[in-house]
């Protein structure tokens, strides 16, 4: 999605187009997985008509690690929290209304459709050289455990620095529906609109390396 950087809502049919920008963040939380170049493939799409989104997709994306939560990043978009395993699983998940049209006469309802976008993927995961080497005693105990804290709270290290990926594979899926509240029979096929039916599903199959 555009709020987070990943994908457009393209219903080319409507005209609509959503832009929204903002600034890079100050500082990013956790540690760095890696700096991917990643493809995107459509794979499936029961939208067509309505969400007509481009056949491939390429850009940049750093993925950071906190413990069991990932991040994702993005350029100057904002950062996009969700889930991370032990096994380099991880998922995000995002949600966003947008008006397809707003009231055709007083008193009804508009038409917002609801755009769920699920990433879930896996990093190839590399050697890990997190963890502190040659503690001796409590003293080089509570020194280790120091050192993490401090670089946990600098966003740079603490037990995920050993999380090094090669790269990732995964799906990105994008189902469209009516948001709650809306009016939306105009854009069925049956009235002259796009859609065919909503809900609908499309997924993109998504490869990637370092950058």
């Amino acid at each position: 999605m555009r709020s987070l950087g990943w994908l457009a809502l393209v219903l080319s049919v409507l005209g609509l187009a959503l832009v929204t920008t903002a600034c890079r963040p100050p500082s990013l939380p956790g540690t760095s997985a890696g700096s991917f170049a990643v493809t995107e493939s459509l794979a499936t799409n029961a939208c067509a008509g309505g969400f007509d989104p481009p056949v491939t997709l390429d850009y940049t994306t750093d993925i950071r690690i906190l413990g069991e939560v990932a991040y994702w990043h993005r350029g100057d978009t904002p950062v996009a929290n969700g889930t991370y395993s032990s096994d380099g699983h991880f998922h995000f998940v995002s949600q966003q209304d947008v008006q397809a049209y707003a009231s055709r006469t007083a008193g009804a309802p508009g038409c917002s459709l609801r755009e769920i976008q699920t990433i879930d993927g896996t990093l190839a995961l590399g050697p890990s050289d997190a963890g502190v080497e040659d503690v001796d005693g409590d003293a080089g105990a509570l020194d280790a455990s120091v050192s993490r804290d401090a670089q946990v709270l600098a966003g740079d290290g603490g037990p995920d620095a050993g999380v090094h990926s090669t790269g990732f594979t995964g799906t990105d899926t994008i189902q469209i529906s009516i948001a709650p509240g809306s009016d939306c029979s105009a854009i069925f096929a049956t009235n002259g609109g796009p859609f065919s039916m909503l809900p609908c599903t499309a997924t993109y199959a998504m490869s990637a390396i370092t950058h």
